[in-house]
């Protein structure tokens, strides 16, 4: 072998290890660069009431998304929901000035909850076509058009400078029963969100985040799944104990606390969580005045004197969803009252001011609006005792977790006791009497109610009593006009409901 020959053998094998360590710190360098990626997430929910100077508001909330984008170019800022109504102003514009603050604040996306369906699909697709950012929401089918309900989106993919977020939005399957939903149905999720996944592999997303309303184990298999970085559950009915084991997983994060914003920077393999109270933020000057001139309008419709509470009147959430409750007996008696029938239901979670009032208290159209915020209108209809009984047990079948089909009355009285770990109307009294199960008695209830929402099915396709007008009035209106005529409103409880 000549000078030549193993000169070039040399040169060949430095190439070779020149090649091997070049490939090596090029990988190391892709490496460490993958390790480095972070995205900065702002996200907040369920802020229905667009101003709230006690616990903050979206003029809080704008500053502190401000804030955070000078502080790093490629935060995301999301909005999970929750906000669309009810609140007095949705009654009015069925939640157009919620999209309208937030177009001033620029989510790079919004998620989807049941709220968001209060006043039906067709609105939701009104509300996304006046937003001026993508609202998810990936395992709700239209059944009408085969794909994404009208306007929304199966996901968001969120692109700043130098980071890819991909977000995917989940929603239970009851909110098709609970608001008397037609068009769409809610498809298994984990198998939705891989197909997403699939969709979304040629997108290089640097991390993927779920936005889910509700937990169950659907939600645990989705977070098991290797592409989610992070899921966050936006549940305010989670027990302690459900708490406690969520936060045991490393993906899984709890937002349950409105008027509150979650800091979250998703690492290479670690997550930085922060929860900041918006009160104790400053406001936004520019969204400070969007509020306000939304205030303004609304108080000039809304602060009509109507009369004065006599009585201390309760209106919190535990107090109208599990026990007989002065305003839901007060709001019950004037639905009768009003259409002169034997007998009305009407469910709790109608009632949604979660106040408690004192004794002198000026009643105003604003108070009516921000108990009754749903556009539910008053119903006659004829159905028989049965009937009645088996609408009661419905509406007592999930007293334990606080749901809103609880039933407030008017003219009967009803006793309730647990059989085998399961509530149950035991007596149904119609004037001192038990109620007759073949006989028929004329109810005042909602148009929601009596088309079977909220699980009162029993009650659909009753046959509807014409009460001579032309469109029947709102809850509100009603209840409005009754106050109107008393001036001074006694609320009390009476032993309508009783449990033993």
């Amino acid at each position: 072998m000549n000078n030549f020959t193993i000169r070039s053998v040399w040169i060949s094998l430095f190439s070779f290890l020149l090649f091997v360590w070049a490939g090596n710190s090029l990988a190391s360098t892709v490496k460490t660069k993958a390790n480095k990626t972070s995205i900065s997430i702002v996200f907040a929910a369920d802020m229905p009431i667009m101003e709230d100077k006690l616990r903050g508001d979206f003029s809080n909330l704008a500053h502190l998304v401000n804030k955070q984008r000078i502080k790093n170019a490629d935060t995301v800022f999301l909005f999970g929901g929750g906000s669309i109504g009810p609140s007095p102003m949705s009654s009015f514009d069925k939640g157009s000035h919620i999209i309208d603050i937030l177009n001033t604040i620029e989510p790079d996306a919004m998620t989807v909850t049941k709220r968001e369906f209060i006043y039906y699909e067709d609105e939701l697709s009104m509300r996304a076509y006046e937003a001026g950012f993508p609202i998810v929401s990936t395992n709700l089918h239209d059944k009408t058009r085969d794909k994404p309900l009208f306007g929304l989106a199966s996901h968001a993919l969120v692109e700043n400078a130098s980071t890819k977020l991909a977000v995917i939005s989940l929603i239970n399957e009851s909110v098709v029963e609970e608001y008397r939903l037609k068009k769409v149905e809610v498809l298994e999720p984990l198998d939705v969100v891989k197909s997403e996944l699939e969709l979304l592999k040629e997108q290089n997303a640097d991390k993927t985040i779920v936005v889910t309303s509700y937990y169950d184990q659907d939600i645990e298999e989705v977070a098991a799944l290797p592409e989610i970085d992070a899921v966050i559950i936006t549940d305010t009915s989670l027990t302690d104990k459900a708490i406690n084991k969520l936060q045991k997983h490393k993906k899984l994060i709890i937002y349950n606390e409105p008027n509150t914003a979650l800091l979250l920077t998703l690492g290479n393999r670690t997550q930085y969580v922060d929860y900041i109270s918006l009160s104790n933020i400053p406001q936004d000057e520019i969204t400070r005045k969007q509020i306000e001139q939304y205030s303004n309008r609304l108080n000039r419709l809304l602060n009509t004197e109507l009369g004065v509470f006599e009585s201390t009147v309760i209106t919190t959430k535990s107090s109208v969803r599990s026990e007989e409750n002065g305003f839901g007996n007060l709001l019950a008696d004037a639905m009768r009252i009003f259409v002169g029938s034997d007998i009305a239901i009407i469910n709790g979670g109608v009632i949604r001011g979660n106040n408690i009032y004192a004794p002198g208290t000026t009643i105003t159209r604003g108070l009516i609006a921000t108990e009754l915020p749903f556009r539910s209108r008053v119903v006659l209809i004829k159905v028989t005792g049965q009937q009645i009984v088996d609408a009661l047990n419905n509406g007592v079948s999930k007293l334990g977790e606080l749901k809103g089909r609880f039933p407030h009355v008017s003219g009967i009285e009803y006793s309730v006791s647990i059989v085998a770990g399961t509530y149950k109307v035991h007596s149904v009294r119609f004037n001192g009497k038990e109620i007759e199960l073949e006989r028929t008695y004329s109810v005042a209830t909602s148009d929601y109610i009596a088309t079977g929402g909220d699980g009162y099915t029993m009650l659909s396709g009753s046959r509807p009593i014409s009460i001579g007008v032309r469109l029947t009035p709102l809850l509100s209106e009603v209840l409005v006009n009754y106050i109107q005529e008393k001036q001074v409103v006694k609320v009390q409880t009476e032993g309508r409901i009783k449990f033993d």
